[in-house]
């Protein structure tokens, strides 16, 4: 439990500042009211279902490995926000953004699963 909270919180700081050297970088928006909203009301409704269809899955699938359900659950939920950026908000560039963290959070659970951290 203590490597599993050491690693989601190194993994938050990287993500942080990784985050702020490539909106610095590419020139987008810094501000963070802006930059978090969503782009329609459908964007944060999907969103909400798919943290409980994430939650379900934690509690209903113990017997798959947690690496798979994170990965999955990345997978869609990064999908869909990369679409929906891409799609309604182009002009921002924020779904390049969304491309590169989605490597980033898959890179972030194969580190983790090669140290056995979950």
């Amino acid at each position: 439990m203590c490597k599993f909270l050491i690693f989601i919180i190194v993994a938050f700081y990287m993500a942080h500042y990784v985050e702020k050297y490539l909106r610095k970088k590419m020139h987008l928006e810094t501000d963070p009211e802006i930059y978090r909203k969503k782009v329609n009301r459908w964007h944060s409704r999907i969103e909400v279902v798919l943290y409980i269809i994430f939650l379900f899955s934690l509690s209903y699938y113990n017997q798959v490995p947690m690496w798979i359900i994170l990965a999955a659950f990345c997978i869609v939920y990064q999908g869909f926000n990369i679409f929906m950026d891409w799609k309604f908000a182009r002009e921002t560039k924020e779904h390049l953004l969304a491309v590169i963290f989605f490597f980033f959070y898959l890179a972030s659970i194969g580190v983790g699963t090669l140290l056995n951290v979950f």
